[in-house]
């Protein structure tokens, strides 16, 4: 039985608000010399965007459980982060735009998930 690291969860690395959680903006290797990391390879910034992309609609899916009304619906939500992106990035808050991008990525994909619902018919044929 390994200890796994409370400190990075057995990644092996860390940021300025743990692991894999919405907010890292810059991860580095864990120093906890107490520790055991498993043996999975250092996560690449992709993989360390989309734990964070899963973090947040994790949090979203707790506070709002419900899905979308409609796929419109949907997409204006998806739309509201977009713009709050556009309004980070010309105020020069680079680190806000970042995320709201996780937030509006991770919206996208909770879209995803609701559309593999079967629908009973489409809503635009005739």
């Amino acid at each position: 039985m390994s200890i796994v690291c409370e400190d990075c969860r057995g990644t092996g690395y860390v940021g300025d608000n743990g692991p894999g959680i919405r907010g890292n903006r810059e991860y580095h290797p864990c120093d906890n010399p107490i520790h055991v990391h498993s043996e999975r390879k250092p996560m690449t910034k992709i993989e360390q965007h989309l734990q964070e992309v899963h973090d947040e609609l994790l949090s979203a899916l707790e506070k709002f459980p419900n899905p979308s009304n409609t796929p419109h619906e949907a997409f204006a939500v998806i739309q509201e982060e977009i713009d709050e992106i556009w309004e980070e990035i010309k105020r020069g808050d680079l680190p806000r735009a970042r995320a709201e991008a996780t937030q509006a990525a991770a919206m996208l994909v909770r879209l995803l998930v609701e559309l593999d619902i079967e629908p009973t018919h489409n809503v635009h044929s005739n």
